[in-house]
């Protein structure tokens, strides 16, 4: 199959080390009935008939049925698999092995959204711009299983951390007696910058009970070909959980150390940052390329009445602070430093003239733009105390609002609660106590990006911290480092060694924490 098919289809293949690892480890019997629903290369298939000669195969693709049938008599059905699964609801299988297709809902005919959808929604999940074809496949095999059967599925780590994945993992679940997760430190896929993990168990109700549930990281595929040392990390991180919406995954791949620090203390001497601040979704234009304007295209249409100071890239930014001489600089590269904004203003010649010209070439008709009352007029809102970035690699950084800027929605506007300085936020923002709080409450995309929205902000933690602090200093140094291109390890190893006497946690605490968050974080953006 070229490439391009394969990235039509959604079509990973999965690396032997993974196929024969779960193939192996679902330890399948001569007379149990096996379901490969996307059988793609056949690596799992060639793997079950070594146990079993009642293997089926199943794929889309009709290119990949034809070179398999070539190589085994095994039964090989060409079909899209939730036409099957619809078709075959009452034919159950003893063992399921999938590496879903990765396709997302954009990609996906009508026909098969409307499928996707409806089976979703069958049972008890919502189908959004989000969902991934890999939740029907999940879905669909599960309920395709005898009961006490046993499955294997290879999935983006977007199942533990995405809001429609958390609906999937609740209905597994509900419907498992038994589960296993095994995440990686280095990429799965060497093709996709794409978190990937192994989840496998056994299918049994447990309405009402709990679930043994073991969940563990290895270094890389290759760790797979110890099996005898993954038994044991089964057992060793075994535990009984009766919710599974109360897991935060990626602590529970935190060394023993962290989370022992985490459960015992790490709440009690942190205090929520919205003790500190509030949060608000930067602006959205509908329309960058007609509201983001350079000083020459200000000038060009007139329009310097109606224009704001605008934060748009963080890159652009060299300290913790957007100031005039910041701005003054960007103004004169050429950037997009200013934002249109023609609320509560009476419009000139000019303005009308530049309103004119974008209606002229249609540029107001974008779906945003066409649902205002006045297209032109973006939504009010009020000027920030700060910027957060909502999308970021090494450095999660809080950026100081000295001009009274806005900013679009690459951004979230913070704003200060009563009594907190700017100065003190930004020093508690540089400690490894908020940096990993990041870590643990964010979404991970491929390529070693984090998100963090706004329900999120809630989430964060920053130092409980006691007596007097030069907040004005510490964030001068801190500046001082960035200006000299000091790495973000050095700069919160030295903010943490400056405050960790003024919090509860002893030195050593401290670093268990630095620790923890440098190589969560390192480990994300190696993958980058």
């Amino acid at each position: 199959m070229s490439e391009n098919k394969k990235k039509d289809l959604g079509a990973y293949y999965t690396p032997l080390e993974i196929s024969n690892f779960l193939t192996k480890r679902l330890e399948i019997k001569k007379d149990d009935f096996v379901l490969e629903p996307s059988v793609g290369d056949g690596s799992f298939l060639f793997n079950a008939i070594k146990y079993t000669n009642n293997v089926t195969g199943i794929d889309i693709d009709s290119q990949s049925i034809k070179e398999l049938e070539r190589q085994t008599d095994a039964s090989l059905i060409c079909c899209d698999f939730l036409n099957y699964a619809n078709n075959n609801s009452k034919i159950k299988y003893d063992i399921m092995l999938s590496n879903p297709p990765y396709l997302s809902f954009k990609k996906l005919t009508e026909e098969q959204r409307e499928k996707l959808a409806e089976l979703l929604k069958n049972n008890n999940i919502k189908a959004t711009r989000q969902t991934n074809l890999w939740s029907g496949f999940v879905v669909a095999c599960i309920n395709m299983l005898k009961q006490d059967g046993k499955f294997a599925f290879v999935l983006p780590a977007e199942f533990l951390y995405s809001d429609y994945g958390k609906e999937v993992q609740e209905f597994i679940f509900k419907q498992s007696s038994s589960l296993t997760i095994i995440g990686f430190k280095e990429l799965a896929f060497c093709d996709i910058q794409q978190d990937t993990i192994l989840v496998y168990g056994r299918k049994g109700s447990n309405k009402n009970s709990s679930v043994d549930i073991s969940c563990f990281e290895l270094t890389s595929i290759s760790s797979l070909n110890d099996h005898e040392n993954i038994l044991v990390l089964e057992k060793q991180n075994l535990q009984k959980i009766s919710e599974v919406t109360n897991i935060n995954w990626k602590l529970e791949k935190c060394s023993a150390e962290f989370k022992k620090l985490y459960k015992k203390k790490f709440m009690a001497g942190t205090r929520p940052i919205m003790d500190v601040a509030d949060i608000k979704i930067g602006l959205t234009t509908g329309a960058n390329d007609i509201f983001l304007l350079t000083e020459n295209e200000v000038k060009k249409y007139k329009l310097e009445n109606y224009v704001k100071p605008l934060l748009r890239r963080a890159s652009h930014i060299k300290s913790t602070r957007y100031n005039t001489n910041t701005f003054k600089e960007l103004v004169n590269k050429n950037k997009k430093t200013f934002l249109l904004d023609f609320n509560d203003k009476e419009l000139t010649c000019d303005a009308k003239r530049y309103i004119e010209e974008i209606e002229s070439k249609n540029g107001h008709k974008g779906y945003k733009l066409q649902n205002r009352s006045t297209w032109y007029k973006i939504p009010k809102m009020n000027i920030p105390d700060a910027f957060m970035l909502r999308r970021v690699g090494e450095n999660a950084r809080i950026i100081s609002n000295d001009i009274k800027a806005m900013s679009t929605d690459n951004f979230h506007h913070i704003f200060l609660n009563d009594g907190c300085s700017i100065d003190k936020l930004i020093v508690l923002s540089y400690t490894s106590i908020y940096r990993i709080s990041v870590e643990l409450s964010s979404r991970s995309y491929g390529g070693g990006a984090l998100e963090i929205l706004s329900r999120d902000f809630r989430k964060l933690r920053v130092p409980k911290v006691e007596g007097e602090i030069n907040y004005i200093d510490i964030r001068q140094k801190i500046d001082e480092m960035l200006y000299n291109k000091q790495d973000i390890y050095s700069i919160v190893k030295f903010v943490d060694d400056t405050l960790v006497e003024k919090t509860c946690f002893s030195r050593r605490e401290m670093d268990v924490i630095y620790n923890e968050w440098q190589k969560m974080c390192k480990k994300r953006n190696n993958k980058r």
